[in-house]
């Protein structure tokens, strides 16, 4: 049996160098997967390895997409021409 790794909300959030609160609000929003592992009472996070990393790879800065090129506009001329 693999035994698993949970972090804490202030472990994973020393290792991002932010506040617990943060995490703790990335975990209530539904945005950061967590177990609860504490009872009615007093609510204690635990977060998986693969939750923080799928997390952490949805919020990677991606390129930006490259904006469609627009065709060349005619210009117009002010000459009228008469053959």
């Amino acid at each position: 049996m693999k035994v698993m790794k949970f972090q804490t909300p202030p472990e994973v959030a020393q290792d991002l160098r932010i506040k617990p609160g943060k995490v703790i609000g990335w975990i209530v929003s539904g945005k950061l997967r967590a177990f609860n592992v504490g009872d009615k009472t007093r609510t204690r996070w635990r977060i998986a390895p693969e939750d923080l990393a799928e997390f952490l790879a949805s919020r990677a800065a991606k390129p930006p997409t490259p904006k469609p090129q627009r065709a060349a506009r005619r210009q117009k001329t002010s000459v009228v021409e008469y053959y």
